[in-house]
């Protein structure tokens, strides 16, 4: 596909998700219906095509969740717009800074830092002590990682461009690993927002998502890009699945209605108890079932 090609995919995409977050529900169920469950999501490295899981936390809009959202002024720059497939859209990025700017986080927890877009929308609309912890693999490591489906992005980029030269970069601490050999314990229970989107697979969002409840702090957020997709990115279905099992199971989430966002938030006496078995220098894992959420939304 040619880059004219991908950008005319994304803006038809984005498109279709800003005539969405306008149409009433009653209307939105006929206009665009949930994805059929039609089994469970297959292990990593295997084909997703043929899977699917419905989208059943419920959907509000932002100025449901935070008072004088759309009143809000953020800072973006033009170097966070990227014309692919893979980059998070002007919309989003806005919305991520709106978030960012009313949580006032003061320690931030990212997986995968790819260009760098989505940290620098936190780093330039936090408080200037902010710290942001941002988790990528290690670029020398890169081509030979394989995602969960079994592929690599098609093209060359330096891990963080965005915020590189920006007077953000300061705030901003890269690290380098894979997610799944990270160790989280310097910062358990000390960010008050960690934001999930690395690899979508289900076996990867899973293992970043019971890392980021180790690392959430009391009354802290976790955000997850991806909760939704578009029939090109089938892997992200891996995200919905995490997602309804964690809404049935841990906490009760929402959608950002008209973006691809889930959120978290606990509450004040929320405490992550880390639990190691014996013989074992990890936590056990979360107390998920196998099955795709099931709990229709109120």
């Amino acid at each position: 596909m040619t880059r004219k090609n991908l950008t005319a995919s994304r803006l038809a995409r984005n498109l279709s998700r800003m005539v969405r977050s306008c149409t009433p529900p009653i209307l939105e169920k006929i206009l665009f219906p949930k994805k059929a469950n039609v089994g469970p999501v297959p292990p990593a490295n295997e084909s997703v095509a043929q899977c699917s899981v419905p989208f059943i936390i419920p959907a509000v809009p932002p100025t449901e969740l935070w008072p004088g959202f759309e009143q809000t002024e953020v800072k973006m720059i033009p170097g966070q717009i990227r014309n692919h497939l893979w980059a998070m859209p002007e919309n989003e990025l806005l919305v991520l800074s709106v978030i960012s700017r009313l949580l006032a986080p003061k320690r931030v927890f990212e997986f995968g830092t790819f260009t760098g877009a989505s940290t620098l929308a936190i780093a330039a609309n936090t408080d200037p002590q902010t710290r942001i912890m941002t988790l990528d693999i290690n670029p020398e490591n890169r081509r030979s990682h394989r995602t969960g489906v079994g592929s690599d992005i098609p093209f060359d980029y330096v891990i963080g461009e965005s915020f590189l030269k920006t007077r953000w970069n300061s705030k901003i601490e890269r690290l380098y690993s894979d997610a799944r050999n990270f160790d989280t314990k310097p910062y358990e229970g000390k960010m008050d927002l960690v934001f999930v989107d690395a690899d979508h697979t289900y076996p990867f969002v899973r293992n970043d998502t019971e890392k980021a409840l180790q690392m959430l702090a009391p009354g802290g957020v976790i955000l997850w890009h991806d909760y939704r997709w578009d029939d090109d990115t089938p892997e992200c279905q891996g995200v919905t699945r995490l997602v309804n099992q964690f809404h049935d199971s841990v906490g009760e989430c929402r959608e950002i209605a008209g973006t691809r966002f889930a959120i978290f938030q606990s509450d004040a006496n929320f405490r992550w108890q880390r639990q190691d078995s014996p013989g074992s220098s990890g936590p056990h894992p979360l107390a998920f079932d196998d099955q795709s959420g099931s709990r229709e939304a109120a």
